[in-house]
């Protein structure tokens, strides 16, 4: 039985989807008083997350990561969107919050999808990440100057051909260079 006191078909099928899982999932789902756990480890669902591959150059920004996952290792800027935010609202304040640059996305270019499984064969990590492009080199003379914030324990700019000193997130290389060679058509915002 649903509960009485959910209303929205979202929800709805969220527990409807948890029911043909287990029963036991109805019964985490009561005791806890939420539909789906928040952790990104081991989640009940995706995460949807926002990248960017800003570019100034010959050079675009890397962070490195201050938090787990993947804490010391270097990646593009992003994070996971908050509810009620549009996707390109998300990146934008990511990047402000990891790198203190204001920046408007060309283009959201491509969606890369993130499955990491344990030992047991069980979702560890599961993520859904729109990567935005944006090219800086027509709008500054020099690249802008970069503070590492919020999850970001440094932020830089990489020359491209240096990548292969830094310690990347798995894909994260093939992700830049897809997306430096133009090989994907980019997604048009708006």
């Amino acid at each position: 039985m649903i509960p009485h006191q959910i209303q929205t078909g979202c929800l709805l099928l969220t527990i409807q989807r948890h029911r043909m899982k287990s029963t036991d999932s109805l019964t985490r789902i009561s005791k806890v008083g939420s539909i789906l756990s928040s952790s990104r480890s081991y989640p009940d669902h995706p995460f949807l997350g926002v990248s960017a591959l800003i570019r100034h150059q010959a050079h675009i920004v890397l962070i490195e990561r201050g938090k787990e996952p993947h804490l010391g290792v270097w990646s593009l800027p992003g994070g996971v969107v908050e509810t009620g935010e549009h996707l390109e609202e998300a990146i934008v304040r990511e990047v402000r919050e990891e790198v203190g640059l204001d920046f408007i996305p060309d283009s959201l270019s491509e969606l890369v999808e993130i499955l990491h499984y344990d030992s047991d064969n069980q979702c560890e990590l599961h993520f859904v990440i729109g990567v935005f492009i944006c090219d800086l080199s027509s709008q500054t003379e020099s690249p802008p100057q970069l503070s590492a914030g919020d999850d970001a324990k440094d932020a830089r700019w990489v020359a491209i051909d240096t990548l292969d000193q830094y310690t990347l997130t798995d894909g994260t290389k093939d992700v830049i260079q897809r997306l430096l060679s133009n090989a994907q058509s980019p997604i048009r915002i708006g």
